[in-house]
């Protein structure tokens, strides 16, 4: 036999053949089917958020337990409590006294961070990210958190273009929620 010549075929060979290669296409199929299935609910997730933030945090916790009307009337972030803690926007909301709670209680608007409390910057990023809530700042009457004070410095140095830029972001993920 010559070292160029094939070697002969048998019937039998050939229907392997066909036959690992329909098993290969029926494993790529199913290996479509099963990645696409994954990548349309990943996009759905992506799309699909909770209107305040709890990120982070496996009690449902607004802010990560922090009293959101301290950082107006303390000036500082403060931890909430338990006993004082109310269901606004499907979130719980801690805060360190009755008085805070019912400070809140009569005007939650005014007293809830931008973007449902997700990191003002990432929103401005289109992005949606936890916050730090020591990374924070009451501007124009309204609070803004960070997901961290690196993240924090560089917002504050063009805040007002990051604010602009996180409202019109924030609608348009509303309304595709």
């Amino acid at each position: 036999m010559e070292k160029n010549t094939p070697p002969s075929v048998t019937p039998a060979q050939t229907n392997k053949k066909k036959h690992k290669r329909i098993s290969f296409l029926a494993k790529t199929l199913v290996y479509f089917v099963l990645s696409s299935v994954f990548l349309g609910s990943l996009i759905g997730t992506l799309w699909s958020f909770d209107e305040i933030n709890t990120l982070k945090n496996r009690k449902n916790y607004a802010i990560l337990g922090y009293d959101t009307v301290a950082y107006f009337t303390e000036k500082k972030p403060v931890k909430g409590d338990i006993r004082y803690s109310l269901t606004w926007n499907d979130a719980i909301w801690l805060f360190s006294s009755a008085e805070n709670l019912s400070k809140f209680e009569a005007d939650p608007e005014s007293y809830a961070p931008q973007y449902g409390g997700y990191c003002a910057w990432g929103i401005a990023k289109n992005g949606l990210y936890s916050i730090t809530p020591k990374a924070w700042e009451v501007y124009s009457g309204k609070l803004y958190l960070n997901f961290s004070s690196g993240v924090q410095h560089t917002w504050l140095k063009d805040k007002d273009v990051f604010i602009l830029r996180a409202d019109k972001n924030w609608k348009t993920l509303l309304s595709r929620n």
